[in-house]
């Protein structure tokens, strides 16, 4: 496939997820009334269709809900997930696509897929709880990959923030940065004035807090608890210093690291490793293969810091068994 046509229907997928999850933040359920479209938005034909496929497939099976690790998904979760399926096979209709959000029927279609075959890994809200708490800090975050014989190529990563600010990586063509209308390539993050003493910690609810104790102690470091790819733009767009994963992470949760590894940006792991973009290229080298891969988190626990060595000592402060 042509790496621009890759590029503009990937983009055009995002846009669509992300403005249903907007819409349908603000009106429920309603956006799946016909009456919540005006007429020169979509037509009769169109808007049938993308409210067939909105109610017949958003319920979980209960062996789907005991497959999330984390919160239960919402309604809006699925629903913006059945979106982008339909946007991306609009663009490629013999794709796959999986993902936090896919069923184990998709699941079980896409690791039938030969080879050559493009497959999607998407996670259609991340942050489902700031998104309909808060009404912010969320992302749509999507890798694309071709599949191999024994392991998968990673073609495209790319994130959106509940903001409308874009981050892609695409093999070959390097790092943009910007919205949906005005991208720019960059080759390192647009801020060299960050704040190093700024941290993204997922550390929300109880269990995540115990985890970052160390730095919330700290009052020299300012520490934001919304944290992961919806924080990633702070890293390459803005003046954020550092962000935490204290837990193992999907790839799809971890969407940003090869963009932040193309960009050059530390990615300290436990013993003192340092990741370049050939390690996360291999950390993101395998997609539904197993069933196994429906709960996998091969990413392991990191500190990306624009300040490689504010970031070692963050790592050990976290990392430590002492801080465990």
């Amino acid at each position: 496939m042509h790496p621009e046509l890759l590029r503009t229907g990937i983009l055009a997928a995002l846009q669509s997820g992300l403005r249903f999850a907007g819409a349908y933040l603000l009106d429920g359920d309603e956006v799946l009334s016909a009456e919540s479209w005006h007429p020169d938005e979509i037509s009769v034909d169109e808007r049938d269709r993308l409210l067939q496929l909105l109610t017949s497939g958003a319920e979980f099976t209960d062996a789907e809900l005991n497959r999330h690790l984390g919160s239960p998904p919402i309604p809006a979760d699925r629903r913006t997930h059945l979106v982008l399926v339909d946007a991306l096979q609009t663009h490629f209709p013999h794709a796959y696509v999986v993902g936090e959000e896919a069923s184990d029927r998709e699941w079980d279609i896409a690791e039938g897929a030969p080879e050559d075959s493009l497959i999607f890994q998407v996670d259609a809200i991340d942050g489902s709880l700031p998104y309909d708490t808060l009404t912010f800090g969320f992302s749509v975050n999507l890798l694309a990959y071709r599949r191999g014989p024994k392991t998968d190529e990673l073609l495209f990563a790319a994130l959106v923030n509940s903001s409308g600010f874009l981050a892609t990586f695409q093999e070959g063509a390097g790092v943009t940065v910007g919205t949906f209308k005005n991208q720019q390539r960059v080759i390192e993050p647009l801020s060299q004035n960050f704040r190093s003493d700024s941290i993204a910690a997922l550390g929300a609810l109880p269990r995540h807090r115990r985890l970052i104790e160390a730095i919330l102690r700290d009052d020299s470091l300012t520490v934001f608890t919304t944290a992961g790819a919806p924080a990633a733009l702070g890293l390459i767009a803005g003046r954020l210093g550092v962000l935490v994963a204290t837990k193992s992470q999907t790839t799809h949760d971890a969407v940003f690291l090869p963009i932040l590894a193309a960009l050059g940006v530390p990615i300290m792991v436990e013993g003192g490793l340092v990741l370049g973009l050939e390690d996360v290229r291999r950390l993101f080298a395998h997609v539904a293969r197993s069933q196994e891969d429906r709960r996998a988190h091969p990413i392991p626990r990191f500190v990306v810091a624009r300040n490689p060595i504010f970031g070692a000592a963050i790592a050990r402060l976290l990392f430590s068994e002492e801080a465990q």
